[in-house]
């Protein structure tokens, strides 16, 4: 049977342990909207009689440590979904700018320029000899070109802005990754004494959820509870040590500045499958360079067409047409007006035989647009063109379903994570009732003890 000090130190353990308790709980009640925040709770069981009271009955509870609700098959599911999440967030955004470049859906652009320009070409093939629709088509011209010159500047402009991204992006993966590393020697330094660092750990799950939607990582943890975090194979966080990332810069085959991820110690390229850094490149490297060479081959085709068309027919000065557009400018950077043709538009050759009022010449080039052309393999210009709106449209809209379609399952797996991780404040207020009784009650036999030492003094 349990004396009378047995019964207070019984109760003093209780006591103590339950106020630690519920410390614990109103930590996770102050953290209920902290972003990664893991609710914790105070292992507790009973403590076992000591070898100087081997008999004792009830010695008391002791607490056991920290537990941490986190479940790491959750945690590998949404960094891997976050890696698919950031590489589809960077193709939305640069297949709706390339959307708005080329002025589609809806909104100007170099399509409502080409049919401006053709139309000129109908309307001048009625009223050949009209100065004012000689104007027209002139300044419809112009605009073309300005259009084609903005769109080739503004996809360049765009592969630039990657670019730069491309040198952020690898600037976050270190940082995330030195933070990581300093967190790895906290944990470590935290736990040797076997308890759990909490707090820490959310920290470093947190930045780990960041970097995973960067680049595709996988994570393992040591025994000694610090993280390994792979990056393409290798090893980029090991415990405290970081291996670096750098940026190679090299030029591609027309000049342009490029930068390259690569490991800082041994030079070698960063291969990576998903995130925001693969999306980048990808996009830099790949599909605006392609969008930039259809561009090119129709300006290129136009310019040829055009000008061999125009050659053969006569302007109003009764001589062979000129070239109407500057034959050194076959690119969509470059293309402009023959400036002999802007500075005096009655060299535009309308008639097809020389005589005044024929329009022929300018009737076969307004159908231009919708011939078949053996440089084209048997396709049109329009075509061409249609072609090049429809692959970015259909691109953008598949950019955008995958980003919505990837948010929705990634928002899935996080709150799945929170429903087992996350605090819930009703059941926080049931433990911390409980918690509060049990302290209540340990009171209670520290006062009725001490009224029976009490007694048993007045008895002596």
């Amino acid at each position: 049977m349990s004396s009378l000090n047995g019964i207070l130190d019984t109760a003093r353990s209780a006591l103590l342990s339950h106020q630690l308790a519920l410390g614990i709980t109103g930590h996770n009640i102050a953290n209920v909207n902290t972003e990664g925040y893991s609710r914790q709770r105070l292992e507790l069981a009973a403590r076992p009689a000591t070898e100087e009271r081997p008999r004792e009955l009830g010695a008391g509870v002791t607490p056991l440590g920290l537990s941490r609700f986190r479940l790491q098959f959750l945690d590998t599911e949404v960094r891997r979904e976050g890696a698919r999440l950031g590489g589809a967030r960077i193709g939305d955004q640069v297949m709706s700018r390339l959307e708005s470049v080329m002025g589609e859906p809806g909104a100007p652009g170099l399509g409502e320029a080409l049919d401006r320009f053709w139309s000129a070409w109908s309307d001048l093939s009625n009223e050949p000899e009209d100065p004012g629709y000689r104007i027209v088509l002139v300044e419809a011209a112009e605009q073309l070109c300005r259009d084609f010159r903005s769109a080739a500047v503004r996809i360049g402009e765009v592969r630039r802005e990657l670019n730069e991204e491309v040198a952020e992006r690898v600037n976050d993966i270190n940082e995330y990754a030195e933070q990581i590393g300093r967190l790895n020697q906290r944990i470590f330094s935290a736990e040797v004494g076997g308890e759990v660092a909490a707090d820490l750990r959310d920290t470093r799950d947190r930045l780990l959820d960041r970097l995973s939607e960067l680049a595709d990582i996988s994570v393992h943890e040591a025994q000694n509870g610090t993280f390994k975090v792979y990056l393409s194979g290798k090893a980029l966080v090991e415990g405290p040590h970081v291996s670096r990332l750098s940026t190679l810069s090299t030029t591609d085959g027309n000049g342009n500045a490029l930068v390259n991820a690569v490991w800082e110690e041994s030079g070698r390229e960063l291969r990576i499958a998903n995130g925001e850094l693969k999306s980048l490149l990808d996009h830099r490297d790949t599909q605006l360079p392609d969008k930039l060479a259809a561009l090119d081959l129709e300006a290129a085709v136009l310019v040829e067409e055009l000008n061999a068309l125009h050659r053969e027919g006569y302007d109003l000065y009764g001589s062979l047409g000129i070239d109407f557009f500057d034959p050194a400018g076959a690119t969509a950077s470059e293309i402009r007006l023959s400036q002999a043709l802007a500075d005096d538009p009655d060299r535009i050759a309308a008639s097809a035989d020389g005589s005044v009022g024929n329009a022929d010449q300018a009737l076969a080039i307004a159908g231009l647009g919708a011939r078949a052309l053996d440089s084209l393999q048997g396709r049109s210009i329009e075509d061409l063109h249609g072609t090049l709106l429809a692959e970015i449209g259909a691109r953008a809209r598949s950019a955008k379903t995958e980003l919505e379609s990837q948010t929705t399952f990634v928002m899935e797996l996080k709150n799945r994570r929170e429903s087992y991780s996350g605090v819930n404040l009703d059941e926080e207020m049931t433990v911390m009732l409980m918690q509060e009784q049990a302290y209540q009650a340990a009171s209670r036999v520290i006062a009725m003890a001490d009224e029976m030492i009490a007694t048993l003094l007045e008895l002596v």
